[in-house]
């Protein structure tokens, strides 16, 4: 659900149903092979066993003119204002004294 939120702020806020789907597709423009675009297509799930599944639907994320594709570069720049800059910064609970964990070995 964050996730369709930082696509689309237009987008119902409900959270998708069981097995819901966000496909991201990349294409290359036919002639200019430079060119990549991006479109998101949101399938919101079953209900349960031998139910068909919802519908898909094409999203049109903000920022791209209301256009189903997105150029990529464009895409990534939305994108962006959600993408922490300095992780320990950011998404560290400031009230936590002790700073980040390493779970690594």
């Amino acid at each position: 659900m964050p996730l369709m939120m930082m696509l689309n702020e237009q987008l119902p806020v409900e959270w998708p149903s069981y097995c819901g789907d966000i496909r991201f597709e990349l294409y290359r423009h036919k002639t200019d092979p430079a060119k990549h675009y991006v479109k998101v297509d949101y399938t919101g799930g079953t209900h349960g066993a031998g139910f068909d599944w919802a519908t898909t639907r094409t999203l049109k994320p903000d920022g791209c003119g209301g256009q189903e594709l997105c150029e990529l570069t464009q895409f990534a720049s939305n994108l962006s204002k959600f993408v922490p800059k300095d992780f320990d910064k950011e998404c560290i609970d400031p009230s936590k004294s002790e700073g980040p964990k390493s779970y690594l070995p």
